[in-house]
């Protein structure tokens, strides 16, 4: 199975011999094996997305060559969190399928499905700024998952933003950078939300705050 990693200093970085995958977390590797952007590897065993630690210590991640990339985004574009969210995954290098869901509201199985896979609750994806859940009385804990499932889908704004879908999971992404924990591909360059705060260095490389 080829592999695709990504170092984004271009470091040497050593794979075991084995089908053993205890290298992967924050061990580092020994040996050397140039790592560049487009690196293929017959390796076995790893699963795509996990990061490990390469000689130089830099963070790097792994890739299933040949990967779906389909990745869905619940979209608000008046929202400079879901707009964040878009540039980045844009800034991957994939055009996702962009939902509207204002526009276009999910069907209640459909954020069922989704609720599921974040592991969270309805009352986890309500939105409270800019809605009418105060006057929905909706902090009050009596109302049930179907009751919610109802004002959201008489209220899509209700509906918390973005959510996204890749392969690697689904999430919420709140604050954006939540983001790059379920992209793919790596980040191509630098970026900065709307508001200037870096999230992405040079190197393609998250930015610990």
């Amino acid at each position: 199975m080829l592999i695709e990693v990504f170092c984004p200093n271009l470091a040497e970085v050593h794979f075991p011999p084995t089908r053993d995958t205890a290298a992967i977390g924050s061990e580092h590797f020994h040996a050397s094996k140039l790592c560049t952007r487009s690196q293929q590897l017959p390796i076995f065993n790893y699963n795509p997305g996990n990061y490990f630690y390469c000689l130089a210590g830099n963070a790097c991640r792994l890739f299933f060559i040949g990967m779906k990339m389909t990745i869905t985004i619940y979209h608000n574009p008046k929202c400079g969190t879901s707009r964040n969210t878009l540039a980045m995954i844009r800034n991957s290098g994939v055009e996702p399928e962009i939902i509207e869901y204002l526009k276009h509201p999910p069907s209640r199985e459909k954020i069922l499905e989704l609720v599921a896979a974040m592991g969270l609750t309805v009352r986890d994806i309500l939105r409270q700024r800019g809605t009418p859940y105060d006057e929905l009385h909706l902090g009050e804990a009596h109302w049930t998952d179907a009751q919610l499932l109802d004002f959201i889908q008489e209220h899509p704004i209700l509906m918390n933003r973005p959510i996204v879908i890749t392969p690697l999971g689904t999430k919420l992404c709140r604050p954006s950078e939540v983001v790059l924990d379920i992209l793919p591909s790596p980040q191509q360059k630098e970026f900065s939300k709307e508001d200037g705060e870096k999230v992405v260095d040079a190197h393609g490389r998250r930015v610990k705050k």
